[in-house]
């Protein structure tokens, strides 16, 4: 499987586990560091299998960021429409800015990745 079809099927495998655990993230009884926890455990263990082997194009880290935010939303209860910011979304989870993938990005530009 070439790259460019490689992140959208990571994302769409990603997506179908996040899917699964609906009741979960829909559950007021789960804290959001559990949220979180689970979300990082089974969620981005499925979308980054291979990652380090990807080569990312700027649209290429727009669709992960997409992702990441929209996956990021159903687990706050957070909707496009409450207008609320993705950088308020991500201080209510505890994110850092920084993306995952520019770990390995950033190896590389350093000379010190694979």
């Amino acid at each position: 499987m070439n790259r460019v079809r490689k992140i959208p099927y990571r994302i769409g495998k990603a997506s179908s586990v996040f899917t699964r655990l609906k009741k979960i993230w829909k559950g007021k009884h789960v804290t959001i560091q559990t949220k979180t926890i689970l979300y990082e455990v089974f969620v981005l263990s499925v979308f980054q299998n291979g990652a380090e082997c990807w080569t990312l194009r700027r649209k290429d880290e727009n669709r992960i960021f997409a992702a990441e935010m929209r996956w990021s939303r159903k687990l706050t209860g957070v909707s496009r429409r409450q207008r609320k910011k993705n950088k308020d979304i991500r201080l209510d989870l505890n994110q850092m800015e920084r993306h995952w993938y520019e770990r390995y990005r950033d190896a590389d530009y350093n000379g010190s990745g694979r």
